[in-house]
């Protein structure tokens, strides 16, 4: 069994790993962000209606529509969000703009068509909350710098009611649509219905919790998360374990009216 310890380990030299390959990025001026991991077949169709294979390294613009069929892609935007788009997802990039600082200009702004995806916030959002935003048909998923994790089912998601499945797993969420809106804490899950119907928390979260074991990828881990500063994944702090106390048995009574002690030769004091 991996101890929490190696656990810990694996995960850090996985995010220090991710750190370098990511500050390493050459951006290209007017791109969103750079997709780092593909399986499968997945497709982008760029604001001028044509169509792209993606792969690993491409760059994604605002306007394009990402839909990955049987596959899965991740994708690292310039102010150091991620997301990691599940099967069968339509994913599309309204706008985005990140100058490197949050300075009124910065938007991202997402639309869910179909599917789920699991996403972690970067720069974008932590000042002007309004500037980061996912539209769906039935609400509008925004942050206050978190973890969290979509689904939109339409009689496509095993187990799950229609409508749009939300779980925050670090920070808070908020869901809104015309019928209400509703903040959604670490570690609690919503659902909407339909846009006429107002978003509701769930008693549970379902099998396992929020981020079940998903895999070696960075947003399985509620512990990390992108900061303050772009492509900064900081895993969270570790107090070390002290090493365990030795046990000393107790003196034992030794012949002649005197006490030995553990270590050997006879103690002077004589027995009462």
């Amino acid at each position: 069994m991996q101890t929490n310890y190696g656990r810990t380990t694996a995960r850090a030299s996985l995010m220090a790993a991710l750190l370098v390959t990511a500050s390493g990025m050459a951006w290209a001026a007017d791109s969103a962000g750079r997709v780092v991991s593909v399986t499968g077949q997945v497709q982008a169709t760029g604001a001028d209606g044509q169509s792209r294979a993606v792969r690993k390294n491409d760059m994604v613009n605002t306007g394009d529509m990402l839909s990955t069929n049987d596959g899965r892609a991740q994708i690292h935007f310039r102010d150091g969000g991620v997301i990691a788009l599940k099967p069968r997802t339509q994913f599309r990039i309204d706008e985005y703009n990140y100058a490197g600082s949050e300075d009124g200009s910065e938007r991202s702004f997402f639309s869910l068509l179909k599917g789920g995806f699991r996403a972690i916030s970067g720069a974008i959002g932590h000042k002007n909350r309004n500037a980061y935003r996912v539209q769906t048909a039935v609400a509008t998923i925004g942050i206050r710098g978190t973890a969290y994790e979509a689904d939109l089912c339409n009689n496509d998601c095993e187990g799950k009611e229609n409508g749009l499945h939300e779980t925050t797993d670090d920070g808070t969420t908020n869901l809104a649509n015309r019928a209400g809106s509703l903040d959604v804490p670490a570690g609690k899950s919503a659902w909407v219905k339909d846009e006429n119907t107002p978003p509701v928390l769930l008693e549970e979260n379902g099998e396992g919790g929020p981020l079940d074991d998903l895999g070696e990828n960075p947003l399985d881990d509620p512990g990390f998360r992108a900061g303050e500063n772009p492509i900064d994944f900081t895993p969270p702090k570790i107090d070390p374990v002290p090493p365990p106390t030795p046990e000393i048995p107790p003196p034992s009574s030794g012949g002649g009216g005197v006490i030995t002690p553990p270590t050997g030769g006879p103690s002077t004091a004589p027995l009462p």
